[in-house]
Order: structure tokens, then C-alpha cells, then sequence
């Protein structure tokens, strides 16, 4: 399986969360309910995956790879957001005082989310590359 594939499925799996919480069936993102957090669990799950296959291109490729995914669940995130604004639903389940406050909480939320994707990722790599350092030698030869 590719990066893109991966970054499809969290793509994917942000789109049905967001069109849960859209059509009010979960609660809002910041909510933390169970499955709210099976989601993002899955979403991690995704991410590490990406790292974890690419330990053999070396750290960086992981970081690229699990950032990548990330960016793209979040991508999706951030239109359901904007979504969720016109219609009045919260999808985040935050409150901003006006339109440049949401961008900003949507910014750094973006930010943190993508660098978090890349350290996942990193972790995911480095732990293939401790584990079976000969599996992933013979695979970069």
C-alpha cells in the first residue's frame, strides 16, 4: 500500500466523521466521545502505517509520508468546518468569537495535526527500523 492510498482512508474516514457530526448523529470533534476518539484513532493508526512502511527510505520519507496523511484528513476536516458554519452546526464543537479567531483555531489545529502526523510517523519508522533492522536493510539493497 502507497501514501495515497493511506491518505485516501484518513481522508475518508475524516469525511464520514465530519458527515456524522454534520448530520448530528455524534457530537462535535472536540467532544471527545467514543467514537469521536475511535476515528482519531484510526486516523493515527493510518498515519503510522505510512511511517512504518516507509522505514526503509529512511526518517525523513516517514516524517513526509505521515505528514501527508495527516494534512489530508484534516484537509477534509477543515471543509466540514466550513460547511458546518453555513448550515450553523459546530463541527469542532468550539466557539470563535468572529471569523478571524476560527481561522486561526483552524490554522494552528492544521498545524499541529500534520507535525503531529510526521512525529507519529517518525516513531512508526523508528520502531520497524529497531525491530527488524535486517528486514529493512535487505529491502533498501
Amino acid at each position: 500500500m502507497e501514501t495515497k492510498h493511506l491518505a485516501a482512508i484518513a481522508a475518508a474516514l475524516s469525511a464520514v466523521e465530519s458527515g456524522l457530526v454534520l448530520s448530528s448523529i455524534i457530537p462535535p470533534l472536540a467532544s471527545y466521545s467514543p467514537i469521536t476518539i475511535l476515528f482519531l484513532l484510526s486516523r493515527l493508526v493510518a498515519v503510522g502505517w505510512a511511517g512504518w512502511l516507509c522505514a526503509e527510505s529512511g526518517l525523513k520519507r516517514a516524517a513526509r509520508s505521515g505528514a501527508m496523511v495527516a494534512a489530508s484528513a484534516m484537509a477534509v476536516i477543515v471543509a466540514a468546518v466550513a460547511i458546518g458554519r453555513s448550515l450553523g452546526v459546530p463541527v469542532l464543537g468550539i466557539q470563535a468569537q468572529d471569523l478571524m479567531s476560527l481561522v486561526i483555531i483552524i490554522a494552528l489545529t492544521f498545524a499541529m495535526n500534520v507535525l503531529l502526523g510526521a512525529l507519529v510517523a517518525v516513531v512508526a519508522a523508528f520502531i520497524r527500523r529497531t525491530l527488524a533492522p535486517k528486514e529493512v536493510a535487505g529491502k533498501k539493497g
